[in-house]
């Protein structure tokens, strides 16, 4: 852990494809949290931001595209994570908008007194180099099997499209390895939600609010 110039601490939230991130930054921001929701972020970009759109006509042609000129995310997501060049191609056009709102967004937080915690739910934190943005990593584990499942059940991916994902992340324990936190969401709900404010007490502990 650090303690960088924020006033309120800013937490990093990460984990494979099904670990559970999204529901531990849910419990953080019952408990006061805001949260940055990085997936729908960019989601929201690729939606609405032309010169995003314009970049990946540019790079994936008219094929990742449906008819009426909107994203095809099925599609694209087809293409990059089945070519690592591709991948890398597209996470250069996107990723830069993303950090560009995520510090918006932390800049924002930090003027808003009611802030306790800033958690930033990113399933590529460490693969992009995130973490020097953030005072602390917060690794959500749970059994690989048990992710994918999870994913299947979630999203509707098969099997084959989950581990083709996951063969882009950084493997589950190289994160748990480099995490400030671990939380396992191998258990109930409850037991997630009492795990969660276990951390959170201790972050806010070790950050004091300034």
């Amino acid at each position: 852990m650090k303690r960088s110039s924020y006033k309120v601490p800013v937490i990093g939230v990460t984990g494979i494809i099904g670990s559970g991130k999204s529901t531990v930054s849910s419990i953080f921001a019952k408990l006061g949290a805001k949260v940055f929701d990085a997936d729908q972020v960019a989601k929201e970009i690729t939606d609405t931001d032309q010169k995003v759109l314009a970049a990946i006509r540019a790079d994936f042609g008219e094929a990742v595209f449906t008819s009426s000129g909107k994203l095809d995310r099925q599609k694209l997501a087809a293409r990059v994570f089945s070519d690592p060049g591709a991948l890398q191609a597209l996470n250069q056009i996107v990723h830069p908008k993303v950090i560009q709102r995520l510090r918006e967004f932390i800049a924002q937080a930090q003027t808003d007194p009611s802030t306790k915690l800033v958690v930033v739910d990113i399933p590529l934190l460490y693969e992009i180099g995130l973490e020097s943005e953030v005072d602390a990593v917060v690794v959500v584990e749970a059994p690989e099997e048990v992710c994918i499942q999870r994913a299947h059940h979630a999203r509707g991916w098969s099997t084959d499209e989950i581990r083709q994902r996951l063969r882009n992340q950084l493997p589950q324990q190289e994160k748990v390895k480099r995490a400030d936190f671990v939380i396992s969401n191998d258990g109930t709900i409850e037991a997630l939600a009492q795990k969660c404010k276990i951390v959170f007490d201790k972050i806010l502990k070790g950050f004091p609010k300034r």
